[in-house]
């Protein structure tokens, strides 16, 4: 079932997934080629969302009934960890694309310097 269209509810969520851990600012090491966010910082983004999860908890509670908010959270996780899903999917299909044409010029390259 579709969730029909709720201004407050869509900015809740927009706020919630500002703070979300994915969209924070993170710092690349260059010397350990490796990204670090640091724990407090980490912490408290989680402090903030967890903030706006239960403001948005009461309001869908507010405005449905609590089986009706039930619904809603529930359609409201399943759709945005399906639309991770997808990314993750476009991203690694990209990704073996980007690999077969290499391995494709790779072997033709090979071939022609033979």
């Amino acid at each position: 079932t579709r969730i029909e269209s709720n201004r407050t509810l869509l900015k809740i969520l927009l706020i919630i997934l500002t703070f979300s851990t994915n969209c924070s600012i993170v710092a690349y090491d260059h010397s350990t080629k490796y990204i670090n966010i640091s724990i407090p910082e980490a912490i408290h983004l989680i402090r903030i969302q967890n903030i706006f999860v239960t403001m948005l908890w009461k309001y869908l509670t507010y405005q449905y009934g609590y089986m009706g908010a039930v619904k809603r959270f529930d359609y409201l996780i399943k759709n945005y960890l399906d639309t991770l899903n997808r990314i993750n999917a476009n991203v690694s299909a990209q990704h073996w694309e980007m690999v077969d044409i290499i391995v494709e010029k790779t072997t033709h390259s090979l071939a022609i310097d033979r």
